[in-house]
């Protein structure tokens, strides 16, 4: 027990804490405790106390609602809804993702939108949106402001702080366009299963060269280009989409923060509309996972910085390298050409 609550289970953990299912009176809550980890600076309840503060004053139907809080107790914990499903970094890390229908995924991300939308009305910045904080479907939720900030908190020190893999071009100031950024890396993610930046095993090891990576590709347009996929790179239900006109959404979303898309909710209706046009209706229930192919490396001088990136890019399962692919296609047709042969010479011997 703790409080009032029975503690059941426990359901994630990370380097600030850990979270629990429990319930009070018949009622499942999440309880989320703060680690118990000596904290001399003090950085792990300042992280508990950011998502109290955030959460107090943010009423959204894909936000979890605060119940209770205690910052003060031996081991400090927030009370929060509890919160179903997978999140959409284990769907997409299993492929799963691709079992969940087109529309059904672009109404997730829409809500996810509409979710941050509210946050940012509220002067906060959440400064972790990535496929890991966002979980569930049907009705997703956007998670963890452990780290979020108000907009009028900003400082220098404060511009270095998310994961790596979902933070801006360096130099960027931290506000609601470097929450939009990441939104629009979340988004490509979704439709297509992999990051559009980052991929393969060789990934810098801090946060500074994530992002100085990250820099380069975009100025570069050294990212997973719709138009410059191959078949196989593209999920099964988006073979028919206008992949120019995606692609051009897409990089607005990921463009200079000048004219990135003013709001996640008019980014989503031009994705709606494109994926969900005629000539794509063909294939919108077509399940199939696209297979990979690496991208090229960048041209970069070797750098070095001292901060440590939080968090690694999602996990993809192993694809079949593109040359095995087209080797057992070509195997496959010998084959299927042998046996009409020897069935015609069967039939019409000469």
């Amino acid at each position: 027990m703790i409080g009032a609550y029975q503690i059941e289970a426990r359901i994630g953990s990370g380097a600030s804490g850990e979270v629990w299912r429990g319930r009070r009176e018949g009622h499942v809550v999440a309880i989320k405790f703060m680690t118990d980890q000596p904290d001399p600076s003090g950085k792990y309840r300042r992280s508990l106390q950011a998502e109290v503060e955030a959460l107090s004053v943010l009423r959204h139907p894909n936000i979890p609602r605060l119940y209770d809080a205690d910052l003060e107790a031996e081991r400090p914990y927030v009370v929060m809804q509890y919160v179903e499903g997978e999140s959409l970094d284990r769907l997409i890390g299993s492929g799963g993702i691709f079992s969940v229908p087109l529309k059904q995924r672009v109404d997730a991300l829409a809500q996810i939108g509409s979710a941050l939308m509210a946050v940012h009305r509220q002067g906060i910045i959440h400064r972790d949106i990535k496929p890991g904080n966002i979980r569930g479907v049907t009705r997703p939720f956007l998670l963890d402001f452990s780290v979020a900030i108000r907009r009028a908190e900003v400082t220098a020190e404060t511009q270095h702080i998310g994961t790596s893999l979902y933070m801006p071009p360096l130099g960027e100031a931290l506000d609601e366009h470097s929450d939009y950024f990441a939104f629009g890396l979340v988004v490509y993610e979704v439709l297509f299963g992999r990051h559009a930046l980052h991929g393969g095993d060789k990934m810098p090891a801090t946060l500074d060269e994530t992002r100085r990576l990250t820099t380069l590709q975009l100025r570069q347009g050294n990212w997973f280009r719709p138009t410059q996929l191959e078949a196989l790179e593209m999920p099964g239900d988006l073979q028919g989409v206008n992949r120019g006109r995606l692609e051009a959404l897409l990089a607005r979303a990921l463009g200079p923060r000048e004219s990135r898309w003013p709001d996640p909710a008019s980014f989503i209706q031009a994705v709606r509309e494109t994926v969900l046009a005629d000539e794509n209706l063909p294939y919108v229930e077509t399940v199939r996972a696209p297979i990979f192919n690496p991208l090229p490396s960048p041209v970069a001088r070797p750098d070095t910085a001292d901060g440590v990136a939080e968090n690694v890019e999602t996990a993809h399962p192993e694809q079949p390298a593109r040359a095995q692919v087209f080797s057992r296609w070509v195997m496959v047709a010998v084959l299927v050409f042998s046996l009409v042969w020897l069935f015609i010479m069967s039939r019409y011997p000469l």
